[in-house]
């Protein structure tokens, strides 16, 4: 299942040359990522129903052409593939004419906030993203 979001880059998204800087493009990839977890019913505001959370292990991410101040951006994401431990999240970047201007791929884990552990990944939950 895809999920995507439009975004409009703002003043504190910019570097000094008025681009988007990575920090800021992590943390757009990082909002939708949540987004999509909460349509299925494991976002933050579920936490306290299934007491998981997904945690971040690594970015991959390639910029092709940065968006500058006032550029509305679309941000498609997708679950690819998965183990029993961990799961890849991937992400394309549009710009305003559809063209990709950035792609990334992110992996994470399954936590439990109430042990303190790393849960095992069900297929059941990624039926849900899928």
């Amino acid at each position: 299942m895809f999920f995507k979001e439009n975004f409009r880059v703002n003043l504190s998204m910019l570097n000094k040359s008025n681009l988007i800087t990575n920090k800021s493009i992590l943390t757009m990839l990082q909002d939708i990522a949540e987004m999509h977890s909460s349509s299925v019913g494991f976002g933050v505001t579920d936490l306290n129903t299934t007491h998981c959370s997904w945690a971040l292990l690594n970015w991959k991410l390639e910029i092709f052409s940065r968006p500058k101040y006032g550029d509305v951006i679309t941000i498609k994401t997708w679950a690819r593939y998965n183990t029993k431990l961990y799961c890849y999240r991937e992400f394309e970047i549009l710009n305003s004419n559809g063209d990709v201007i950035g792609i990334a791929t992110s992996k994470w884990v399954l936590f439990n906030i109430s042990t303190g552990r790393i849960e095992k990944i069900e297929d059941e939950l990624i039926s849900k993203y899928n």
